[in-house]
């Protein structure tokens, strides 16, 4: 668990997993981190605090390599948008790539967890988040998009 402490005591209510990575289109294979490494490449990117463009970054590192140039998009979905209208490679989730019907290349596993001050655990909306976030409904829902791993919605993780 890497994630950092709370200030307070919380209730930790898991939402959804999702991979991050490099989304390419037409070739055999996804577009890895070597590939875009290249003298000349240009990868579609996202601004430098994106969790995704900061696992793009350590994965870089981790090669021995320079960050390529290229383009600053506006959110996952401009990344995919980008390369499916000629960009060699783009710093995504894998929900877009799949939306796109695009190539991926997982980087790494991120996941999104709701934090709730402890004191308001017994509040009915609390609750009600709690049932929703673990329904079929929610799943059914959000994984139309696809890309997301939604088998742990609403369970309560270790409390801080």
């Amino acid at each position: 668990d890497k994630l950092p402490r709370a200030p307070v005591d919380v209730v930790r209510l898991h939402v959804a997993r999702w991979r991050v990575g490099l989304a390419s289109r037409g070739a055999r294979r996804a577009v890895g981190v070597r590939d875009v490494c290249r003298p000349g490449a240009r990868v579609v990117q996202r601004e430098a605090g994106a969790s995704s463009q900061q696992a793009f970054r350590r994965a870089v590192l981790r090669e021995g390599a320079e960050l390529p140039g290229g383009p600053v998009a506006a959110g996952h979905l401009d990344v995919a948008r980008r390369v499916v209208a000629g960009a060699q490679a783009g710093v995504t989730m894998e929900p877009a790539a799949v939306v796109y019907r695009l190539r991926f290349a997982a980087l790494e596993e991120h996941a999104v967890e709701l934090w709730i001050d402890a004191r308001w655990r017994e509040h009915p909306a609390v609750e009600r988040l709690h049932d929703v976030l673990g329904s079929a409904a929610f799943r059914a829902r959000v994984g139309l998009v696809g890309g997301y791993d939604l088998a742990a919605s609403g369970a309560r993780r270790g409390e801080r």
